[in-house]
């Protein structure tokens, strides 16, 4: 963990990586992840007790994506979660 990170200081969201572990790295969605994002919040499952509707298929995981990828800096911050 960076000492920003344990400071509680922001940083830049150009930074790629937000925050890292042993096990886990955390970082700003890409375009790219589409694929994996519809993999994961397709699947009926996943939403069981969260009310959402599963994505249909990749196109509206790659909407969901483009609108979050070119708003969050805008934001300054992320959405956790699509949906």
């Amino acid at each position: 963990m960076s000492a920003a990170i344990r400071d509680g200081m922001p940083r830049p969201m150009e930074e790629e990586i937000v925050a890292e572990t042993a096990r886990l790295a955390i970082r700003w969605w890409r375009k790219e992840d589409a694929e994996a994002l519809f993999r994961i919040f397709g699947d009926p499952a996943v939403h069981r007790y969260s009310g959402a509707v599963p994505y249909a298929n990749v196109d509206q995981a790659r909407a969901w994506l483009e609108r979050e990828v070119e708003l969050a800096p805008a934001r300054g911050f992320g959405l956790g979660t699509p949906g």
